[in-house]
């Protein structure tokens, strides 16, 4: 008798391969789009039996949906199947982003029979809602007015502000470019006027608005000749000037969705008051009625032109040209001094002791005057004396020279005098000098060609 084996023996080993194609799914979404996306996946059976598989998949939020639920493969074939995606309803917009989506393939019969083994496969893809450009720009003043005041040498630059809104309707940040079309730029270069763009491109975030300002302005270098001359003497001109926005993302997909908006400039150059006809209008003219003064650096009241010291309102002039000033100056009329420490009405320059005013220079040269006076008197004295004692001297020798040294002593005595060898200070005309005793308020001066010490005067 022949025996029969288990089922599960002649069971055979279920196996299945689950792939798709594309592997990002993309799903437009911006206004109006049917957002919908699919792609095509292949269940393969690779056994030598017929396999029933069954499908499922997970999408992220999204609705998924398979055009089969179980499927039927011959051995060692595949089949194909398709999954859709679409979005679920919502009021507010869908911003660009990325979801998962995966389909999976299970054996639930082989041969008829369920499988002895478990059998699965799966693929994973990329659901990706797609970015799309769109954007509106809005000019806050379309119409502005630049008055620039001028006269016949220079004039005061001016400028006005534009301000541009932009509003990013896309689903995802853009970078919006701003520019003024050729054709203005060439207009306000033709009078030297120039355009001031801070930013060549706006990063706005999805559904979000931002602004910028922009400035045109007058230059030094701007030419109101050939204006429209009014009767009041202002010149005048009118500029149409287009002003653009451009989407970076758009460009790169081939659609700049480029917006404008032209805007209208009138400048005015108005001549200024110059009532003294020096070439700069009053409300610039620090002296508007003096056609040699325009600017006060110091605001003393004198014009740089005509102050010694443009910048130090405490001075203007500067009579000895000392480059001291007369305020500061205690010799204003005198280039060799300016200032006097001890108030003794000599010069510091002039002065040996600038800080003692007991002492200087001219009670010097008094002193010495004097001392020549007396010196020529002793001299003439010391004449007749030689005479005299020429008839007596072998007589009185003695007794002269004996009372002569009795009377420099008894001096001496009375009125002490500083050694010949004591060294003194010298003055800046070489004279020396000393205080003596110290602190006595006595002042010596050294007498070169008697030796000797003499008092001061």
């Amino acid at each position: 008798m022949m025996s029969i084996p288990p089922v599960n023996a002649q069971v055979p080993t279920a196996a299945v391969s689950i792939s798709c194609s594309p592997a990002e799914i993309q799903i437009p979404v911006y206004p109006g789009a049917n957002s919908t996306g699919s792609t095509i996946c292949t269940a393969s059976n690779p056994t030598q039996y017929e396999e029933k598989i069954s499908l499922s998949v997970t999408s992220d939020g999204l609705h998924a949906n398979l055009s089969d639920g179980d499927l039927i493969v011959p051995p060692g074939s595949e089949v194909d199947f398709e999954v859709s995606v679409e979005l679920p309803n919502q009021t507010e917009p869908w911003e660009a982003q990325l979801r998962s989506l995966v389909v999976q393939g299970s054996v639930q019969e082989i041969n008829g029979v369920p499988p002895a083994n478990q059998a699965t496969s799966d693929s994973s893809m990329i659901v990706s809602l797609l970015q799309y450009h769109n954007h509106s720009m809005e000019i806050t003043n379309m119409t502005n007015e630049l008055t620039v005041l001028t006269d016949r040498n220079f004039h005061v630059n001016a400028n006005v502000s534009i301000n541009v809104n932009v509003t990013n309707h896309g689903n995802r940040q853009d970078d919006i470019k701003v520019g003024i079309d050729q054709e203005s730029r060439e207009s306000l270069s033709l009078d030297n006027l120039q355009i001031n763009i801070p930013l060549s491109k706006l990063p706005v975030n999805a559904f979000a608005n931002s602004s910028f300002n922009f400035t045109i302005g007058t230059t030094n270098d701007t030419n109101f000749s050939s204006w429209d001359l009014l009767e009041n003497g202002t010149s005048t001109n009118v500029y149409n000037i287009t002003v653009y926005t451009e989407s970076d993302f758009g460009c790169k997909q081939g659609n700049c969705d480029r917006k404008s908006e032209t805007i209208l400039l009138r400048v005015f150059a108005v001549p200024g008051l110059d009532s003294d006809d020096d070439g700069v209008i009053d409300s610039f003219d620090a002296f508007p009625n003096d056609p040699d003064e325009i600017l006060d650096s110091d605001e003393d009241g004198v014009g740089d032109n005509g102050d010694a010291f443009p910048f130090d309102k405490n001075e203007t002039s500067d009579d000895d040209n000392d480059g001291v000033g007369n305020n500061a100056d205690r010799f204003p009329n005198d280039s060799s001094e300016w200032n006097d420490t001890d108030n003794d009405g000599v010069g510091d320059n002039s002065d040996i002791a600038p800080d003692n005013p007991k002492l200087s220079s001219l009670e010097i040269e008094d002193s010495l005057d004097t001392s020549s006076i007396l010196i020529a008197g002793s001299i003439s004295l010391l004449a007749v004396a030689i005479l005299i004692s020429s008839v007596t001297r072998a007589r009185n020798d003695k007794y002269r020279e004996n009372e002569i040294t009795y009377k420099s002593s008894e001096i001496f005595e009375k009125q002490p005098r500083p050694s010949f060898e004591t060294v003194g200070e010298l003055t800046e005309d070489g004279y020396e000098f000393l205080e003596y005793p110290d602190g006595s308020g006595q002042y010596w001066w050294k007498d070169l060609d008697k030796q000797m010490w003499q008092k001061w005067q």
